[in-house]
């Protein structure tokens, strides 16, 4: 509802990458062109302002999500600012989806609503019960106008009131108890969420750190965790989200759905012992497609040690003080005495089709 009543066909909306995949199927057939602002894949995640500020146009609005879905980063006070300060510069709207906000379990992690943070910029706040009262079949949301700003947003409130007529809303009787919802439910109810939340993601990110090929992003927030996988060792995401399913019935997003490939995503919400046992099936699945790797890294080992045999060098004076730039075939030879191994190392990796980061990280060069 927001996104059409705050832009015309024509117009854009910048949404985040990787992001909720809604926003821009929504844009698509009201004629909106979704264009989307990189978030870095860190230990931060933080928003990259420089690509964001490149998006701007005369006819743009943006959508920030906080906390993120799907990394589970919360944005800090600072970086709001900042991207406050930027529409500001620009004249640009927001919409603020906060429906995770109350989310927030990482430690010195603190959820700030963008619009206590500016007078000057119109936003538009989305946010429900769905998440943080764990409801999210009843579909009970509202959007909260913050337009201080002499009246920018007149006709999109006209607008969203001319919608909220047209689309058939939520069931009469949940909006009837939401009063009570709001302010009866005990905060014990939300403490325990949040722990549960806090250790599952504890849980995963010790575990799945621990295998080979997978680089978990411990979240700040929300209710899920990205996992970011290496191709070259296990296909591409959807045979591994494929595999995952059937052969140890543990279902996963893969990362294309939020525009991000060589990603997946998992959710926090289960119990904990649910999730432990999903991380050994994870692990499990992993170590067994990661075996034909190992075994063509043992094969290329086992001629390298017969070539290193008839040629009677010495393989730990050969290679004593060798240093490379890049990881194939671009390596640059620092001393020649080592042009042999390096020769081997190139020729069996392309053979084998096996990475030469994974022979380079068994081998002691």
């Amino acid at each position: 509802m927001a996104i059409v009543a705050i832009a015309d066909p024509g117009q854009d909306i910048l949404v985040p990458k990787p992001g909720f995949p809604l926003y821009s199927t929504l844009c698509q057939p009201n004629g909106i062109e979704s264009r989307q602002y990189r978030l870095e894949m860190d230990d931060k995640g933080l928003i990259d302002l420089v690509h964001l500020e490149s998006l701007f146009d005369s006819q743009t609005s943006i959508i920030v999500n906080n906390p993120s879905n799907p990394t589970g980063v919360v944005f800090p006070k600072e970086h709001l600012e900042q991207i406050l300060e930027l529409a500001q510069k620009y004249k640009v709207p927001i919409i603020a989806d906060e429906i995770y906000g109350d989310l927030v379990y990482g430690e010195g992690a603190r959820f700030h609503p963008m619009a206590t943070l500016s007078p000057r910029v119109p936003i538009i706040t989305c946010d429900g019960i769905g998440k943080r009262y764990l409801v999210p079949g009843w579909r009970l949301g509202w959007l909260i106008v913050h337009d201080r700003c002499g009246g920018v947003l007149s006709e999109i409130k006209k607008g969203i009131v001319a919608l909220s007529q047209k689309i058939v809303g939520p069931c009469a009787l949940i909006q009837g108890a939401l009063p009570s919802i709001l302010r009866d439910t005990p905060s014990e109810f939300f403490d325990n969420t949040k722990k549960l939340l806090a250790s599952n993601a504890a849980t995963v990110y010790e575990k799945l750190s621990r295998v080979p090929g997978l680089r978990p992003l411990k979240p700040q927030g929300a209710m899920y965790m990205m996992v970011g996988f290496d191709p070259s060792l296990f296909g591409d995401e959807t045979k591994f989200v494929r595999g995952l399913i059937s052969e140890e019935s543990v279902y996963c997003l893969p990362g294309s759905a939020f525009s991000l490939p060589n990603w997946f995503r998992l959710v926090l919400a289960f119990p904990n012992e649910t999730t432990t046992e999903a991380c050994e099936r994870i692990a499990a699945y992993c170590t067994r497609h990661l075996r034909p790797c190992v075994e063509r890294l043992e094969a290329s080992m086992s001629i390298k040690n017969k070539l290193w045999e008839e040629t009677d060098v010495n393989l730990s004076s050969t290679c004593g003080n060798l240093a490379f730039v890049g990881d194939s075939a671009n390596s640059v030879l620092i001393q020649k005495r080592g042009f042999f191994l390096i020769f081997y190392y190139l020729i069996t990796c392309t053979y084998y089709h096996t990475p030469q980061s994974i022979l380079f990280d068994k081998c002691t060069i």
